[in-house]
């Protein structure tokens, strides 16, 4: 899955996370603008959008980040739904990402 992946398996079942790079017409403030609406948190000037829905017995989430003109990161991510040491280590990553433009 993706251009880089990390995955475990706990007793509630498996935690992962893959990021994909995608391409977009849009500028920085549009692109911000288009995503305000999601959850995010702000790293180093960046901002990380996120959405996250439960499916069964997981949180499924995306995350967007603008990288540069034209590029932006997607992180897609699942952990557990009552694994709160998997959401907590998801959201660490999400909360720290940081990308060079």
């Amino acid at each position: 899955h993706g251009d880089h992946s990390f995955a475990y398996s706990t007793d509630a079942g498996e935690v992962s996370l893959y990021t994909t790079l995608q391409t977009t017409d849009m500028s920085k403030e549009a692109f911000v603008k288009a995503n305000e609406s999601l959850h995010s948190y702000r790293f180093r000037y960046q901002d990380i959008f996120y959405d996250e829905q439960q499916q069964d017995k997981f949180i499924k989430g995306i995350a967007k980040i603008y990288i540069k003109e034209g590029q932006y990161l997607t992180v897609h991510f699942s952990y557990p739904a009552k694994d709160f040491e998997a959401k907590k280590e998801i959201h660490g990553i999400l909360r720290s990402i940081y990308t060079i433009g």
